[in-house]
């Protein structure tokens, strides 16, 4: 049980990182093509977990299940994905 909570937990302060990435905001100037170019620079693996937490809406559990790795992997290839888009999109 507690187990369980820790993986909520850990999962959704992940989640929110990851979903405010994509939140509009007036002053960004992003496009479809900006965002495919940015997804094209990740790495495979990080751009797989990208696509199957934000798209696919699957936990980092399920993630972890699909691509045959550990969760901390899933969350470490999650979290280095997002901080280089968040680096690749706000290049001028």
């Amino acid at each position: 049980m507690r187990s369980e909570r820790r993986r909520y937990r850990r999962e959704q302060a992940v989640a929110v990182d990851g979903e405010s990435l994509f939140v509009a905001r007036p002053q960004d100037k992003l496009d479809a093509a900006s965002i495919q170019a940015a997804m094209a620079a990740l790495p495979g693996e990080q751009r797989e977990v990208i696509v199957l937490r934000l798209w696919s809406g699957l936990t980092l559990a399920e993630i972890a299940d699909v691509m045959n790795v550990g969760v901390s992997t899933v969350h470490a290839r999650y979290s280095a994905a997002v901080e280089s888009l968040r680096r690749i999109l706000e290049e001028p």
